[in-house]
């Protein structure tokens, strides 16, 4: 079964955090364990809230991510 981590941020240049998503996303498939995709979500009642959704193949995978120095290093940017 499938697992879904959310990141709850605000932001106040969504440009920005879809690059960072983006550039995740494009070096991290294939080598995150278990990383499946993201999704950025907009709260429409708040400005510059934003929740993020990221697919995993397991809870399991998702944890040996956040294990990860790669993980830190760009949540650290988040």
């Amino acid at each position: 079964m499938g697992f879904t981590q959310t990141i709850e941020v605000t932001a106040a240049d969504e440009t920005a955090l879809q690059v960072h998503i983006a550039a995740w996303h494009n070096e991290q498939q294939g080598i995150a364990p278990g990383y499946m995709g993201t999704r950025i979500l907009a709260d429409a009642d708040q400005a510059a809230r934003y929740v993020i959704e990221v697919d995993f193949s397991s809870h399991e995978e998702a944890n040996r991510n956040n294990e990860r120095p790669e993980t830190a290093a760009w949540a650290s940017k988040l």
